[in-house]
């Protein structure tokens, strides 16, 4: 967990900083990209579409060639700017970062209903038709579409990234909780803000796309397909497809409220990704708690410079390089790891046991028994239908319809790889340690097993509340 965090908030920061540039751009009187804010005409969306492409290649990511490595001045300043945003919320630690949380949580909300009020009120009632039954009618869904298996990588890296559990975020943030915390109701509320957040951005795009496809009169999904292809990354939709859409707004406050959006929701990913791997860091080297903000500063510095490569012209490339097969083999292969550990070594009964006799938490039947098919069985097979769909593809594609260059595969299938590794690797590591015991003893729960208060503030053999269990 702790590696794959470090490497996505590395390539995750640079998207971060072409946020940054847009919002740079758009508080600009002479900003480049928009033709023109208080008149329209007819053929300005595909003006603006074919503007914004030309943006994004030549004023944010500078994409030349898949070989041109030329250090881009432009994207180290926003990059630099990224983590010094992320340096300052964690200057006090989780007692900082968590009421920064408040913020980046609550302001993409009020952005995305301020949006979605202005569409309601500006557009044709047609185009907000359009856009929900395209949304929500079941005769618009291609059945051909739910077989292919970049749809369900899509849609699982999408629960994986934004409930953040995979990477050891949300495990990161509840160990700082108390110990009787009602972990499944939090639970549950995270999912339902989640899934609340997922369906008003998702309102938001389609009736965006429904307004762009009716003013440049094509089907939606020649929008796929042809030159005013949208893609298959989300990359095309953020920096494309939707400030072509904010360019007839007749105001720019609209551009700069959309990306700031952007920014709050990836900043606040981002802090759980760093305090993942901080935190990680402190709880095995306890001796740097002593200096915490020198050596948070130390590990932002790290990912940032392992993020300069990313700033060249072909930087574009690496970003996706590393988004694609981060969403596409490392995250199934980690959510197999953690289904294994938890619940056939660790076991499934004897966490629930845990969950309710020392967390004293209260799990109904039906829950438990949807968890226990859900995590044993669902999920355990999906997991691997999903590592051998990705195994077996190759081709990823960049940006429209252009593949991924082959000379990034390689690169592609080492990241993806190794943070798994680690797991046979430090299991490894640990039998080497125990020597001539028995190595059962590294599938048990040990009287480290429990909170760092109960451990740390006692020495009663009876206050290892989970040792012997």
């Amino acid at each position: 967990m702790v590696a794959s965090s470090a490497l996505i908030s590395i390539y995750y920061a640079v998207v971060l900083g072409w946020t940054i540039t847009y919002l740079q751009h758009s508080i600009r009187k002479d900003f480049t990209f928009t033709p023109n804010w208080t008149a329209s005409r007819p053929g300005l969306i595909e003006d603006n579409y074919q503007k914004a492409t030309e943006f994004f290649r030549n004023e944010v990511v500078y994409l030349k060639g898949d070989k041109d490595f030329e250090i881009q001045p432009q994207l180290v300043l926003s990059l630099s700017l990224t983590w010094l945003l992320v340096t300052v919320i964690l200057v006090r630690g989780i007692r900082s970062s968590s009421k920064v949380m408040y913020f980046t949580n609550l302001i993409p909300i009020a952005v995305l209903l301020f949006l979605l009020a202005y569409s309601f009120v500006t557009y044709d009632w047609d185009v907000w038709n359009k856009s929900f039954n395209l949304y929500f009618s079941p005769t618009q869904v291609d059945a051909s579409k739910l077989l292919s298996w970049e749809i369900w990588a899509d849609a699982a890296s999408q629960v994986l990234f934004t409930l953040g559990h995979i990477f050891g975020g949300a495990i990161t943030l509840a160990s700082y909780n108390d110990l009787r915390q009602n972990t499944l109701w939090t639970a549950l509320f995270v999912i339902l803000w989640d899934t609340i957040s997922s369906f008003l951005f998702g309102c938001l795009v389609f009736t965006s796309l429904s307004k762009l496809t009716s003013d440049l009169n094509v089907d939606i999904e020649v929008m796929f397909n042809t030159n005013h292809t949208i893609g298959t990354m989300g990359v095309e939709v953020i920096f494309i497809a939707y400030p072509a859409f904010l360019a007839e707004v007749k105001s720019p406050i609209w551009f700069v409220l959309f990306f700031l959006m952007i920014l709050t929701l990836g900043i606040d990913s981002l802090i759980g990704l760093v305090e993942t791997v901080t935190t990680a860091l402190f709880d095995n080297f306890t001796r740097l708690r002593n200096r915490y903000f020198p050596n948070v500063c130390a590990v932002i510095l790290v990912m940032f410079l392992f993020g300069l490569p990313m700033c060249t012209s072909s930087g574009f490339y690496i970003v996706e390089c590393m988004h694609s097969y981060t969403c596409n083999l490392s995250l199934p292969l980690l959510g197999i790891s953690h289904i294994v550990l938890v619940c056939y070594v660790f076991g499934f009964d004897d966490l629930m046991t845990i969950i309710r006799q020392e967390l004293k938490v209260i799990v109904p039947k039906c829950i438990e028994w949807y968890l226990r098919l859900a995590l044993k069985y669902v999920s355990p097979v999906a997991f691997c239908g999903l590592v051998i769909c990705a195994a077996r593809n190759t081709e990823f594609h960049a940006l429209g319809d252009h593949t991924l260059p082959g000379m990034y595969n390689p690169l592609g299938w080492i990241l993806s790889i190794s943070p798994f590794l680690l797991v046979p690797a430090f299991a490894i590591y640990k039998y080497i340690q125990l020597k001539d015991k028995d190595w059962h003893l590294l599938l048990r729960p040990t009287q480290d097993f429990l909170p760092a208060y109960l451990r740390e503030h006692s020495n009663r053999p009876d206050m290892y509340i989970l040792a012997d269990y």
